[in-house]
């Protein structure tokens, strides 16, 4: 098969702007209610020098991003599979199976803050295309709970807002994407998802979700939400692709000289 270097470069570019799969973080390592997420969870997925461990897996839109390294802070637990009769129901979250909430528990890190971040080795970048987020079930009132949190934002490696989305008191509506508002199990939607179209691009990106309003009300209520279903992938930059393309125009020019 022959490749003009236009088509080289072409693939180049396509490679920097899109992607045909990617990585979903569904939290499903064979751990129980309460168990802490595995730090290599996740971690450089197909990369060869990192073996996926037996009874982790991913979700089905597949893909690997074996470059990309994820970093979980503070504390973060897994919730349990609905319906809410699991034997651990004040851990459901939606209909949301093993979803991933931070530990109201002191612990190292900012109180109430949870956070993902995705870091890219050097010539590639790290993309997010979206995240699920949902409330837990209420053991005390037997229903949902919807739950805001104060802020939801998607952070570049600067510290700056790519993503930012802050708790509106005049918004109630717990199903739009334009709030912070979780969705309890008992919430026609039961789950909300936040998509990224083109997705949120940059070496080092983090989600960061601000529950610290829910440290106060009613006892901490900082585990009552949760995220799950984080979908991301991985492209060169545009440095690395451009060298690509010239390292494939280079060898395919030596071809023709012989």
């Amino acid at each position: 098969m022959r490749f003009s270097l236009a088509s080289i470069a072409g693939l180049a570019a396509l490679s920097v702007v899109g992607t045909s799969s990617a990585t979903v973080l569904t939290f499903d390592w064979g751990g129980g209610t309460g168990n802490t997420v595995p730090a290599n969870y996740g971690q450089f997925v197909g990369n060869p020098a990192f073996p996926i461990p037996a009874g982790y897996s991913y979700g089905a839109a597949g893909g690997l991003t074996p470059n990309v390294n994820v970093i979980y802070a503070p504390t973060l637990k897994l919730g349990s599979v609905p319906p809410a009769t699991s034997t651990d129901p004040t851990r459901v979250f939606g209909d949301l199976g093993n979803a991933l909430y931070r530990d109201r528990a002191p612990d190292f890190g900012e109180p109430g803050i949870l956070s993902i971040t995705f870091s890219a080795d050097p010539g590639f970048i790290a993309c997010l295309h979206c995240f699920d987020i949902a409330a837990v079930f209420n053991s005390f009132t037997g229903f949902g709970e919807d739950l805001p949190a104060r802020n939801i934002r998607v952070l570049d490696s600067g510290g700056n807002a790519l993503f930012n989305l802050d708790y509106d008191p005049t918004n109630p509506d717990h199903e739009s994407t334009d709030t912070t508002w979780a969705p309890g199990t008992n919430s026609p939607l039961r789950h909300k998802r936040f998509n990224f179209d083109p997705p949120l691009m940059d070496n080092r990106l983090t989600i960061r979700l601000d529950f610290t309003q829910l440290l106060t009300i009613g006892g901490n209520k900082s585990d009552r939400i949760a995220i799950d279903n984080i979908e991301f992938s991985q492209v060169p930059t545009p440095g690395a692709a451009m060298l690509l393309g010239c390292s494939g125009a280079l060898i395919l020019s030596r071809r023709r000289r012989r």
